[in-house]
């Protein structure tokens, strides 16, 4: 399927060129089949308004219908009432401003709308078949109202907005519950944080976007444990210092970070760079290193401790203070003479650790 879309998705005439089972090319359009609003065919540069006509039976049938480049502006109301079967549809490079007349299409499972002039895909919601939704180089600057049950694959390329706007989500309004891809590369989004709802997801691409919040993407990733594929090339935030670090030690799930692989040796020394950095952190918190040992009269400078001894004033671990393990977590010493006085108290004190 996946080989599928990526063909539907070229630009150039990449689709069945027809619809199948039992129109054959008398599908090619459905102008051809119900005529246009000229009176003539649809294809062409002129912009037509397809209309819906008769029911031919054979019409029900149909599950495939490529209309791309028809210049087609719009549907009648009633244009597919015809085709309820539909399961894919081309529509792309199309000059369609809106898709109210596809509200009927309850089998639909492909839908491919790029390089149209559509500002709202919510009279889709409701498609409860649909899985694949391709709107890439439309007008959508607001996206919301839309529930699609079963919704894998968004596409949202390349929307053109108007200046000074932005691509706005509102999440509490969508619902896409199966969502696993997603592609706003170019869409003019600036703030990602509502994506996080989205926490099926496992490839993201918001490349070319105004993201300069890094810290609002190492969100998304925290509530979205499935995602091993993420592209923010393009965007201030990934131009960041260590950007590219800062999402692998947040994300450790990350396999491509903006189209490079994130190889396991890449993974290993970045964890135990982290590592080592907190435990340096650690050290130079804790009261052992911030008090010197007193230096001799003779200006011999003491020298730093050795092997994690510390000098004699360090805080000394008592028996019954509670465990050695909770101790050390709190950056404290034991000394051999806490120990041997631990050992030295016999079972009782033995207890209360």
């Amino acid at each position: 399927m996946a080989h599928a879309h990526r063909r539907a998705r070229a630009k150039h005439g990449r689709g069945s060129g027809g619809a199948k089972h039992g129109l054959g090319s008398r599908a090619g359009s459905l102008a051809s089949l119900h005529g246009s609003a000229g009176g003539g065919s649809a294809r062409g540069g002129d912009e037509q308004r397809v209309r819906g006509g008769s029911k031919m039976g054979s019409e029900a049938a149909v599950t495939h219908l490529s209309l791309q480049a028809h210049g087609i502006a719009g549907f009648e109301p009633s244009t597919f009432d015809a085709f309820l079967g539909l399961k894919v549809l081309y529509l792309y490079d199309n000059r369609v401003t809106s898709v109210e007349a596809l509200a009927p299409l309850r089998h639909l499972e492909r839908l491919y709308l790029q390089n149209n002039a559509i500002a709202s895909l919510e009279p889709l919601s409701g498609l409860e078949s649909l899985k694949i939704l391709d709107a890439s180089g439309n007008r959508i600057a607001y996206l919301a109202d839309l529930h699609l049950e079963s919704l894998e694959e968004l596409h949202l390329d390349r929307q053109t907005l108007e200046p000074g706007d932005c691509l706005r989500v509102e999440s509490e309004t969508l619902h896409f519950p199966s969502l696993r891809i997603l592609t706003m590369t170019e869409a003019g989004l600036e703030d990602p944080l509502p994506l996080a709802r989205f926490n099926q997801l496992e490839e993201v691409s918001l490349a070319s976007n105004p993201i300069h919040d890094l810290e609002a993407v190492a969100v998304v990733l925290s509530v979205c444990p499935r995602v091993h594929s993420l592209d923010l090339s393009g965007c201030p935030a990934a131009a960041g210092p260590r950007a590219r670090e800062k999402l692998v030690l947040v994300h450790p799930e990350l396999d491509i970070l903006n189209g490079r692989e994130i190889s396991p040796v890449e993974k290993a020394f970045l964890f135990n760079w982290q590592r080592h950095r907190h435990q340096g952190a650690r050290h130079r918190s804790s009261p052992g290193d911030e008090a010197a040992a007193p230096s001799s009269s003779s200006g011999v400078p003491s020298l730093p401790p050795i092997d994690g001894v510390r000098p004699p004033h360090v805080r000394r671990y008592e028996p019954g203070l509670g465990s050695l393990a909770g101790f050390r977590g709190a950056g404290l010493v034991v000394t051999p003479a806490a120990v041997d006085g631990r050992a030295s108290s016999g079972s009782g004190s033995g207890s209360r650790g």
